[in-house]
């Protein structure tokens, strides 16, 4: 990654930090070694309340309103969009990825906002797999692994035949239905990556391990990733954690007052602002460090002089867990975490309600203006008969058109079709160039060191490089995916005649993990390089010996000696120049084939991902097409009813139609601003 703009902040190791006495704090409870018999495993928690917000309030007044008339006109397709968009409502996970160098107290702060003990927090615990800690009613603890028949990451090689997809779809954190409980006495082998599947080994099938309590700052819907901090902010991982970002609702960096903020978390933050706008960083362990003031003015000025306008904020997580054991507010607001809370409920919980009232609010729009479509034509034709057959003709043409938008030709289906075949082709070509750069500087890497000494940081290097480009190709992805939809919903529009509210996510792959291995150090290198040496003093020694025994001429001993010596001497070079270049052909050869199965395991998932995002676009608009035609049949079939009425009829039936149209036009105008009400707890 580039380094900030301005002078470098220092970046001297961390000084180690003592751990000091751990605050009592209230344990996960775990009766007896197994699991809690909550919910059947890997199965969803029930989802939490939805919060007391005026936005959410109002939408879903608005929701009910209208999904009760679309039941009573019998528009059952409507029924099921607005039962769809009710679970949005209440589905309101709002993902927090907490990330950071390795052993800068990511666990503990996790453990401090939710106030348990959750996270394992050791001095020789690391977090290896993502934990994620959400709500539940029972206390639970679920592992989620990758199919057996997925690549697997622990295994010998790197370079083995590309395995067939997984057969469960994960979700960006890893999760799946397949998830299983465990014990709590478990959980903390699991996140150290002790445990694989169902017993001891390396986490080369775990993908995460899940963790749901019932605490109140878990029931606004907040969602704590513990990400892992092996290997450092500019490795693999790293990478891995970045791309994860597109999905989240927010970032909490975490750094330690031991140090400013170093380079690598300075090109981390840069990157990760392009991809969540929603960061704060967060200093530990102020308890430990007299001089966290000063660090912490450092801080903010770095971040000024690389144009980043996040808020910093200062905690002790020791300060907060003894205030909560202790029951001390004055301790708590000097912990500095509600600050952090604050941020929290202002950023993240009051604007992720407002941004999924508005999504709904689009879809009650869309099913209101389909009611209203036919209580308007009936109350322009009982106003005035005369323009019955105006309005007639007007609705057939809305008829066939609402039809053509429904046949394969349409154009919108034309434009998705063409805009998918562009993106697979783009996208692939996209993802050879960027490997192509890492496979050429590679083999420059190579050319220049010999593999059996220098393997171990080449493929640490390598591996970072991959990772970044599936990353930014990923990125790419689901630009163009928006792009694409944004096309097509205008082509729809522009079909149908009438402007359409929708929102719509083009989906991104997940990004899965990716291992390396290999190992290009010959074991009987040394042995075999003594032996050509010999043999080659030794045929030096038999070549002048006979030489000169045919031509009468007296060889001495030390002179031969010496002469056998120096063709030793070369065949000893000859030697190790064949084994340097027979090792550069093998690092070559891994390289390329490495390359060429990170480019058929990443390519597949982005095809399959615009696969996914055809398939949700195509239904999404034939959806629209349908209930436009269900519409404009109803309206044509509501207009021949009006003309057939009786004058007193025709009275009565317009006052209906009026109520209807103005209640069915007030619903789903925009939220207002949410005020500072559901706060989140402290």
């Amino acid at each position: 990654m580039p380094p900030p703009p301005g002078p470098a902040p220092a970046a001297a190791p961390r000084r180690a930090v003592p751990p000091g006495p751990a605050p009592a704090a209230r344990p996960v409870p775990a009766p007896g070694d197994a699991a809690a018999p909550a919910a059947a495993p890997g199965a969803p928690a029930p989802p939490a309340p939805v919060p007391a917000d005026p936005a959410g309030r109002k939408v879903a007044a608005e929701l009910e309103t209208c999904l009760a008339k679309a039941r009573a006109l019998g528009r059952d397709d409507l029924v099921s969009r607005l039962e769809a968009a009710q679970q949005v409502l209440g589905e309101h996970e709002l993902s927090v990825v907490v990330a950071g160098e390795y052993k800068q107290g990511k666990s503990t702060l996790v453990n401090a906002v939710v106030q348990t003990e959750v996270c394992p927090v050791d001095d020789d615990v690391v977090t290896a797999v993502p934990t994620i800690v959400r709500y539940g009613p029972e206390a639970e603890a679920v592992v989620h692994l990758a199919p057996e028949d997925e690549p697997d990451s622990a295994g010998d090689s790197a370079f083995a035949e590309p395995k067939p997809a997984p057969t469960t779809p994960a979700d960006a954190l890893g999760r799946s239905d397949q998830g299983r409980s465990i014990s709590f006495t478990d959980l903390k082998r699991y996140v150290r990556g002790e445990m694989n599947g169902d017993g001891p080994g390396p986490p080369g099938r775990v993908r995460s391990v899940e963790v749901r309590i019932d605490r109140r700052v878990l029931r606004t819907g907040l969602t704590f990733v513990d990400s892992p901090g092996v290997g450092g902010l500019e490795s693999a991982e790293g990478s891995i954690v970045l791309g994860v970002l597109n999905l989240a609702e927010a970032l909490v960096f975490v750094t330690d007052a031991s140090q400013e903020l170093t380079r690598a978390e300075m090109s981390f933050l840069q990157a990760a602002q392009r991809r969540c706008p929603k960061i704060v960083c967060v200093v530990t362990k102020t308890d430990l460090h007299p001089e966290w003031r000063r660090i912490v003015e450092l801080d903010r000025g770095h971040l000024a002089e690389a144009g980043l306008d996040l808020p910093v904020v200062p905690v002790s997580s020791f300060l907060r867990m003894r205030a909560a054991a202790t029951v001390d507010d004055a301790m708590n607001q000097e912990s500095g975490y509600p600050a952090l809370i604050e941020f929290l409920r202002s950023r993240v919980v009051v604007e992720g309600a407002r941004s999924r009232a508005d999504r709904v609010a689009a879809d009650v729009a869309f099913a209101a203006a389909e009611l209203s479509m036919g209580w308007q034509a009936e109350s322009e034709v009982i106003a005035r008969p005369e323009q019955a057959e105006a309005v007639v003709q007007r609705l057939s043409q809305a008829a066939a058109t609402a039809k053509a938008l429904q046949g394969g030709n349409a154009p919108w289906q034309q434009v998705l079709s063409d805009g998918i075949q562009d993106l697979v082709a783009d996208v692939d070509h996209d993802l050879r160039t960027r490997l192509q750069v890492v496979v050429r500087s590679g083999e420059e890497i190579i050319a220049t060191s010999d593999p059996a000494e220098t393997w171990s940081e080449f493929e640490v290097w390598l591996r970072r490089q991959v990772v970044s480009a599936a990353v930014a190709t990923y990125d790419y992805l689901a630009d163009r995916a928006q792009e694409l939809t944004e096309r097509v919903g205008e082509q729809f529009q522009q079909d149908a005649g009438t402007p359409i509210a929708f929102s719509i996510t083009a989906p991104v792959a997940q990004l899965e993990h990716i291992a390396l291995s290999g190992d290009f150090g010959d074991k009987g290198a040394k042995s075999s390089a003594i032996l050509s040496a010999a043999r080659g003093s030794y045929g030096g020694m038999v070549m002048f010996g006979m030489a000169g025994s045919l031509l009468n001429i007296p060889v001495a001993a030390p002179v031969m000696l010496l002469l056998s010596l120096g063709l030793g001497r070369r065949a000893l070079r000859e030697e190790r120049n064949r084994r340097h270049a027979q090792h550069q052909a093998e690092a070559r050869s891994a390289l390329h084939r490495y390359a060429q199965e990170v480019s058929l395991l990443v390519g597949k998932e982005c095809k399959d991902a615009l696969r996914r995002t055809q398939r949700l676009l195509r239904d999404e608009f034939a959806m629209r097409a349908g209930s436009l035609q269900r519409s404009t049949a109803a309206a044509l079939a509501g207009v021949e009813r009006a003309r057939d009425l009786d004058p007193a009829a025709r009275a009565a039936r317009q006052q209906v139609a009026a109520r209807e149209i103005e209640q069915l036009g007030s619903l789903a105008q925009p939220p207002a601003a949410p005020a500072p009400a559901g706060q989140v707890p402290t």
